[in-house]
């Protein structure tokens, strides 16, 4: 499957408040499965989410549609968060998000890791894109992605 033509950007200020409405529009279903939606702790998650690494925008034909937020942290790269709006979804883009973090990650020589709910349907992406269960707290699935040479 390729692809919608998306772009990315740098977050700025101005986008938390579209970022944290589409927050609550892709992950609301998931929390009330689970927890009442409380908007004033889900605010303060999605805060500190934004602010523990790189954060993208993905642009759709210019709309807000996504975004991406990958930490650094020398030894490792850990996807934060991949948000696509639910309009955006099914069309390639949180897929192409992360093989862009893998193809970093190759380059570079580093593992990739990730925490993604159980009952998150991203959990297939994931796997299907080489990443590896190493453990679970919870609700919480931890995986890895390692890149594989030709050779091994």
């Amino acid at each position: 499957m390729t692809s919608e033509p998306y772009t990315l950007r740098p977050a700025v200020p101005a986008d938390d408040a579209p970022l944290l409405a589409m927050h609550e529009a892709c992950f609301r279903p998931l929390v009330e499965g689970r927890f009442a939606w409380v908007p004033e702790l889900q605010a303060e998650r999605f805060a500190e989410g934004s602010r523990d690494g790189e954060s993208w925008v993905v642009l759709v034909a210019g709309e807000v549609a996504g975004q991406l937020v990958v930490d650094d942290r020398g030894h490792e790269l850990f996807v934060v968060r991949v948000m696509v709006h639910p309009r955006y979804q099914c069309r390639g883009i949180g897929g192409s998000l992360v093989s862009g973090v893998l193809e970093r990650a190759a380059a570079r020589g580093l593992p990739v890791t990730l925490s993604v709910w159980d009952t998150n349907r991203a959990l297939q992406l994931y796997q299907r894109l080489g990443f590896e269960l190493t453990g679970q707290v919870e609700f919480r699935v931890k995986m890895r992605w390692v890149s594989r040479r030709p050779s091994e």
